[in-house]
């Protein structure tokens, strides 16, 4: 149109697609994903599901991605300004995250919505199996669970207990609450 576009309808499908969207990380995936509406109204959903992925960063590693949240005012607004997001992501028992905190293999079904400038993360990650290190000890991983639920804004609940022996006793650690209040026993 006059103003530039009016309607867009895209597709994008792709089988085993090799993805490093950050760095430390590599996914092996199918996506399946469309860009529809109208000026003004944009929407991208669809789904990604993973077959193997590959975490290799510390939690503490801050996240930067190779663009800028920051525009120049002068440009006016940006096309995907608005743009609305319904983004499933799965997993099935293919997920390995490795570092200095341990070895955990597991699994995810997550939902990305909301906006791109308010997003929503809803759903589970789960861990399967493996270990983590604590206070030099290593505990191997009973149950462990992050839910994603709150509709309004990403505060993660965590459900964890792992095992450990030392001499002939058997010590459990849980942890459980929301990130910022995790009650320990």
């Amino acid at each position: 149109g006059p103003g530039g576009v009016e309607t867009a309808d895209l597709s994008l499908d792709g089988r085993s697609l090799t993805l490093v969207l950050i760095d430390g990380t590599r996914m092996l995936a199918d996506v399946g994903l469309r860009l529809e509406g109208t000026k003004g109204r944009l929407a991208l959903s669809g789904d990604v599901d993973v077959r193997q992925m590959s975490w290799r960063r510390e939690f503490t590693d801050k996240l930067v991605f190779a663009f800028s949240s920051r525009r120049d005012s002068a440009a006016g607004s940006s096309p995907i300004d608005g743009l609305a997001l319904d983004i499933r992501l799965r997993a099935d028992e293919n997920v390995l995250l490795e570092n200095s905190m341990g070895r955990v293999q597991g699994r995810f079904d997550l939902t990305l919505a909301g906006t791109v400038e308010a997003p929503v993360v809803l759903g589970d990650i789960e861990a399967l199996r493996g270990e983590v290190f604590f206070q030099g000890r290593t505990f191997r991983i009973l149950q462990g669970r992050l839910s994603f639920y709150n509709p309004a804004s990403i505060e993660p609940y965590l459900d964890f207990r792992g095992e450990t022996f030392l001499k002939d006793y058997r010590v459990t650690f849980s942890l459980g609450g929301r990130l910022d209040r995790l009650q320990p026993e």
